[in-house]
Formats: structure tokens, sequence, C-alpha cells
């Protein structure tokens, strides 16, 4: 089978990229064919498809653009020609039997969807985040969840500027969101089915109006190591951005009560600075800034305790499955999906700092094998729910019910 993968970065930038890689990777191992279609930029992965990906946009430093560039980037992210003719070309040279897509928004546009369905592709989507729903793709803005954004014609993001803090970018945005969705149905038109990674994602789904037919969930794989004799060196990992939605302030906070113990931050992003300035009299934090994938799970391999510290709805986070694949106890939030993953008596309410700083005590505390005990159960957990090859028979099942 031939397989296109479509995603708007082609580097591992963030879980929805590394997902999309090792989606990729499964696929080629059982003989599958994968055809990749992104977006040119400098830290790309080498392929030979890249020819047929449109140019690179970055809409991180809006400011760094001319007015021309201004316009051209605006009605890209409404409809993107370039992107309809790039894939109209790599479809031509190099014909697929189905369409996998995971974040396209902005940079390449729904405009890619009418060519595959002219083909007759079916065309599957990943949720990876809300932009299919909410002008603001993690429903969190000004410190608070904001699931209101998700509603109606969504100009409840535009009088709280969900988008950014700024009017313009958000007026932008709500209007690029109704023309795709409210006017010209591009998504429910051309999408057979909806891949949801947690039952929270589904039930959202839902109550947004998608019809339950044309969803499925599919937990995320996870690739579990051999199991080895466990090390605990004592300390406390985070990965993942450290941005505000991350909950990484309400950890830093915590972190700053309990010098006794100590704090490895994985990971970068726009708190980095401040919280680096904000914890220099505290020996015990300690940011390692952006690290390989090997670094991490060695880190967390060797981690007592792993924090997921989220203040907004997160889909599946694959540092919670990552962190249980390595056999650890995770304290995480109760938002979005990860209570799901997560006994009870390892969540906290988000943006608690002094009830994050007891469970991480109470749970630094506890006896050696009551540690050991939860570490083998979310391994077995994971290797049931969240194995790499029990994930690909799944897709495979869906791809192949979608071409009959």
């Amino acid at each position: 089978m031939r397989v296109l993968q479509v995603h708007k970065f082609f580097w591992q930038r963030d879980g929805a990229s590394n997902y999309f890689f090792t989606l990729s990777d499964l696929l080629r191992s059982n003989g599958q064919t994968v055809v990749p279609f992104s977006m040119q930029h400098p830290k790309n992965q080498a392929s030979e498809f890249a020819p047929f990906f449109v140019s690179q946009l970055d809409l991180q430093a809006p400011g760094t653009l001319s007015f021309v560039q201004k316009i051209q980037a605006l009605g890209r992210i409404f409809y993107s020609r370039e992107a309809k003719k790039n894939i109209d070309r790599l479809l031509a040279a190099h014909p697929v039997d189905i369409a996998h897509l995971h974040n396209i928004y902005n940079h390449l546009s729904p405009s890619i969807l009418a060519p595959l369905k002219k083909r007759g592709v079916p065309i599957v989507m990943t949720l990876h985040d809300y932009n299919l729903f909410s002008p603001n793709y993690n429903l969190f803005h000004h410190g608070a969840v904001h699931t209101e954004d998700a509603q109606g014609w969504h100009w409840s993001c535009v009088k709280n500027k969900c988008v950014k803090d700024s009017t313009v970018q958000s007026i932008i945005a709500v209007a690029a969101l109704n023309f795709h969705q409210r006017l010209g149905r591009y998504y429910q038109r051309h999408i057979d089915m909806l891949i949801a990674p947690s039952v929270f994602m589904y039930d959202f789904c839902v109550q947004a109006g998608w019809p339950k037919n044309k969803i499925i969930h599919i937990p995320h794989p996870v690739t579990v190591l051999p199991e080895v004799t466990v090390v605990d060196r004592g300390y406390v990992v985070y990965a993942g951005r450290l941005s505000e939605e991350k909950g990484i302030r309400t950890l830093v906070a915590a972190a700053q009560k309990m010098p006794h113990i100590e704090f490895q931050i994985f990971g970068d992003g726009p708190l980095r600075s401040e919280l680096e300035n904000q914890a220099k009299t505290h020996g015990n934090i300690i940011f390692k800034g952006h690290c390989s994938m090997t670094e991490v799970q060695t880190a967390m391999s060797e981690a007592r305790v792993v924090v997921v510290p989220s203040v907004c709805h997160e889909v599946a986070p694959l540092s919670v499955l990552e962190a249980k694949a390595a056999g650890k106890v995770v304290i995480g939030t109760t938002l979005g999906g990860i209570p799901e993953m997560l006994p009870v008596e390892l969540l906290v309410a988000p943006g608690d700092v002094v009830g994050l700083q007891n469970k991480i005590e109470e749970v630094m505390a506890w006896p050696e094998t009551t540690r050991q005990a939860y570490g083998k159960q979310f391994r077995a957990q994971v290797l049931q729910d969240h194995d790499t090859q029990n994930h690909l028979k799944n897709i495979l099942a869906l791809y192949h019910s979608l071409r009959k």
C-alpha cells in the first residue's frame, strides 16, 4: 500500500511531529510505501520528495515579514494555491492508496483535500490538538482553559483575543476557521475518518458535532524498551515545551519549595529565560534545554518521578506514555486526556502549587517497593494499550476498511 503522510513540519519539532515520523517508520517496517508531503525548512530531514514540499512560512515571527509577504501569508492560511499545485504534482508522479493527515492548518491549508478526493483517495486525520474546532489550537490563553472558543462562530475568541493576545490575529484565525468549517465545510466534506488518540478527544469531537461514525479512537503507540534493573537516582523529571499551557510555572514554583529534591527540566520554549532567571538562586532546578530523545529517555529511566503539570487539555501526552513505558511513577493533572492515563491518586488540580508540592513529596517518600509496583503496572498497561505493532495493526485495518 502506498500511504501519503501529510504534516506541516518535517523535523521532530513536537509530539505531533514525533508521531508522524514514528508512524511512517512503522509503516515502512511493515512493507508499506510512505510518501510524505510537508513544508520546506532548514531543519527538515532529508527526503527524495522534498521538491514537492511547499515553501517555508514562519508564522511565529510575523514582524519579520514585509507587507506583501503578510498579504501572501494571509491568503495561504485561507487557501494555499501552492499546496494544491504541489500535491497535484506529487500525486501525478507518485499515486497513493490512502492519505493520512496530521497538522495541516495554516501552513498547508485544506486546499490539499480536493486533489485527493478527485483521485478517489480516502482521507484520515489524526487529531493532535483542537485546531479543527477552535481558532486557539490548545484551548488555553490568558492563563485559563477556554472551551467556549470551540463553540458557535467563535466570536468569543475575538472578544478574548485568544490568539497571541492580538485582536487582529484572532480575527484572522476566526475568519479562517469559519471559512474552512462553516462556509466551505472542507474538512467535513473530504475527511473520511478522524482518529482520536484519547477518549477525551473522541468525546470532544462528538460534542463539537462530528458524526460518531466518522471518528475512531486509536491510542498513540510508544516503544517499550526491554525491562532492565530499575535505576533510581532520586530526582524529578519534566520533559516538554517550556510554555505557559504546559504548567511549567507551577512546577518551578513547587520545586523552589523543595530545595532537598533535584529537578531536571528538559525542553525549550518562550518561558525558558524567565524561568532560568527565576531559579538562579535555587541550585536544585537544572534546565537541560533541548536534548535528544535518547537523552530524555535515559533521564526518565533514572528518575524517581516524572511530572506532567499541564494546565491545558492535553490530548494524549506522549511524555506520560514514555514515562510509564520506562516503569516510572508519573504525576499529572486532571485535565484533558491525562486522567484516563493515570490513577486518581497521582492526579493534582492544574495550577495548584501546594498540591503539586505535596504530591511530589508524598511520592518521593513512598517505599521503593511501592514505586516499583506502580512502574510494573504502568509498563504492563503500555504494552497492552499502546504497543507499536498493535497500533500499526489498527491503523492498517482502518486504511483497508476505507479502501473497500
